[in-house]
């Protein structure tokens, strides 16, 4: 059910009145009702609940990809020898949930999990591990490699998207972090460790390496102020 649909719903079962100036009641305009901030605040709350309980499933609902709990069920199996991880999260999605609508967002993630599958190997395990994060493990990858692979999903991302909604490529995107078992910094710690202890600290630098980029990127505000333009303006024309 699209947000307008939701509106509709709401509206034929509430039947709300409003009063106007001259204090007398009259039905609300179905306009206002749908330009209610109120009312997008609250399909953004409902939204971020779904998500929630999205995430008690083993196969994201969104993406089909296996869920972060699917990862917490089978991390016992990922053997860390060797293998490279990769923490991806989308730029770009909290600005088209905000200025266009939920299931052009779901679609966003969707499109990056059809990338994912469609440029990696089959034995990779790609997870949606909720919201705008994926997390994918690459086994026989070195670090420098890993990165090229992460540059070239990102690449990927903005094409296919550009593709289907001709927007500008530095709107949408991928911010990522990436480590490697191999990493010299890494000797002691794999050779002391538990490996799903070593597999926690693997998947701790990468998500701390993610969030560098973005303390990093000095623009990031200016890119969505002028995503948001750009959202308003395709809108306007339409």
């Amino acid at each position: 059910m699209t947000d307008e649909e939701r509106i509709s719903a709401i509206y034929s079962i509430l039947k709300m009145d409003a009063v106007n100036n001259d204090g007398n009641f009259e039905p609300l305009n179905l306009e206002k009702l749908t330009n209610s901030e109120l009312l997008k605040e609250l399909f953004a709350q409902i939204h971020s609940l779904d998500s929630q309980k999205h995430m008690d499933a083993e196969i994201n609902p969104v993406t089909g990809l296996d869920s972060r709990r699917a990862y917490e069920r089978r991390r016992n199996s990922i053997n860390t020898d060797n293998i490279c991880l990769i923490f991806f999260d989308i730029i770009g999605l909290k600005a088209v949930n905000d200025n266009v609508n939920f299931e052009v967002g779901d679609e966003l993630l969707k499109t990056f999990a059809e990338v994912l599958r469609a440029n990696l190997r089959p034995f990779d395990a790609i997870f949606h591990i909720g919201g705008d994060e994926y997390l994918v493990f690459l086994k026989g990858v070195l670090h420098g490699t890993g990165k090229v692979i992460a540059e070239h999903l990102n690449g990927k991302l903005k094409q296919k998207w550009n593709n289907r909604h001709n927007v500008p490529n530095r709107f949408i995107g991928t911010r990522f972090g990436v480590t490697s078992s191999e990493e010299v910094e890494f000797a002691d710690l794999k050779a002391k460790l538990p490996s799903q202890k070593f597999l926690d600290t693997l998947i701790t630098v990468a998500n701390a390496r993610l969030n560098l980029k973005k303390i990093d990127d000095e623009e990031r505000e200016k890119i969505t102020s002028a995503l948001k333009k750009y959202l308003t303006e395709q809108k306007e024309r339409q």
